[in-house]
């Protein structure tokens, strides 16, 4: 704990010293594609679709109301609703799996003065499933190393997220306190966000990190000029479906750090980033202890026309055999901007996975999508994997996936 608080205290003086250009907006490293502020940066601008440019009249009228509440009262929201569908070739268990995500969540600026703001964030969520198996235990009926949808289970009504950040030495320094997600601010990239790029969890996360679920916690982040330093405690225990407080009296904490670096290319715009978390051991989650080390960049590469290309690069290793996969990379790439709109794209990904378990096979996952934005609110993505040798299924050679996703936000 002592050396946690230390690393605290030099983060805070290193943004303190750092000088602050005039114009100086947030780093792109921190809050990550899948966070509540991340998704509603996403959300800021509306998109013209293929099937219909703007909005229906009814849904103008929705937007401009949330846009003057955000004006006014500093209150910014949004809700979606996911639905996908999955089938499997030669799966060893169940072929079919499909089910829905309904999502609502929203930052509410309370704070905002001259070098410093505070922030309410909150996010709820519900998910469900069509088939007897969900979306997100679809890797045990195939046999796979991790999930084919990340973020894809089965859950009650829960309030997963609430917490207050609080910004403040020329909004350089960002305190945040309450029930978090890990994910939010570690080992993020531009292309982790499972709601509209790949699904697969190799590509939409790291196997080879363990980043508990919501918890209470706390994260410190440092805006240093180019760089962000970053790092966290929270509950090893936390559960979704809890408000928070239930577990956090065991005194079990996961930490992590990282540190993360804006390289820009002329107008080409990336983030580069490497982290090292740490988990204490849980006999009543049957736990084990461990440490691993999580790295990887985005980058856009080329910008011609309306047209972007932007590639990524993951990589875990974690040692202690705490998770299924001990060493992982991912590398993909992603065009944005087909048809006249930066709602459509097109991407191709290829991960490996080594297992922790001796005598298991590597396993290789290919996957690639293309993402139609049909109106202003209603994104439709199919998508494809293709697993070879899953690890899970010793009696299986490979195992082909194919996915519709749809994902209409209001």
């Amino acid at each position: 704990m002592q050396h946690f608080l230390l690393i605290l205290f030099c983060l805070f003086l290193l943004a303190a010293g750092s000088p602050v250009m005039a114009g100086d907006t947030v780093h792109r490293g921190l809050h990550g594609p899948e966070s509540v502020t991340g998704k509603l940066r996403a959300k800021a601008k509306t998109v013209p679709g293929l099937l219909r440019e703007k909005p229906l009249p009814v849904m103008q009228d929705w937007l401009d109301w949330k846009l003057a509440v955000k004006q006014d009262h500093g209150l910014d929201f949004a809700a979606d609703y996911k639905f996908l569908y999955q089938s499997a070739t030669d799966s060893p268990g169940q072929a079919v799996s499909a089910g829905g995500v309904v999502d609502f969540y929203g930052r509410w600026l309370l704070l905002d003065g001259d070098g410093y703001s505070g922030t309410f964030g909150f996010s709820f969520d519900n998910r469900h499933k069509v088939t007897d198996t969900s979306p997100g235990s679809f890797s045990d009926q195939v046999g796979s190393q991790w999930s084919t949808a990340d973020g894809w289970g089965v859950r009650q009504f829960a309030w997963k997220q609430w917490w207050w950040e609080q910004a403040f030495a020329d909004k350089k320094i960002h305190l945040t306190v309450g029930k978090l997600n890990p994910g939010s601010y570690y080992d993020q990239n531009r292309l982790a966000d499972a709601d509209h790029y790949f699904l697969s969890y190799g590509l939409a996360d790291n196997p080879a990190g363990n980043q508990p679920s919501e918890g209470l916690g706390v994260n410190l982040a440092a805006d240093v000029g180019e760089w962000l330093l970053t790092a966290g405690m929270h509950d090893a225990n936390g559960k979704t479906t809890n408000f928070g407080f239930e577990t956090i009296d065991r005194k079990q904490f996961y930490v992590e750090g990282q540190v993360s670096r804006q390289v820009d290319w002329d107008d080409l715009k990336g983030t580069w980033r490497a982290s090292w978390w740490h988990q204490p051991p849980g006999k009543e989650e049957d736990r084990m202890a461990g440490s691993g080390f999580l790295a990887g960049f985005d980058q856009e590469l080329a910008k011609v026309g309306g047209y972007t290309a932007i590639g990524a690069v993951r990589y875990g290793y974690q040692g202690d055999k705490a998770v299924a996969t001990e060493q992982f990379l991912s590398v993909s790439a992603v065009v944005e901007g087909l048809y006249g709109s930066k709602g459509n794209g097109a991407g191709m990904g290829v991960t490996w996975g080594e297992p922790s378990t001796e005598g298991l096979r590597d396993q290789y996952v290919f996957e690639t999508f293309m993402r139609f934005q049909l109106t202003p609110s209603l994104q439709c993505s199919p998508d494809i994997q293709f697993i070879v040798h899953p690890t899970d299924a010793p009696g299986v050679s490979n195992v082909g996936i194919v996915s519709l996703r749809l994902v209409l936000t209001l």
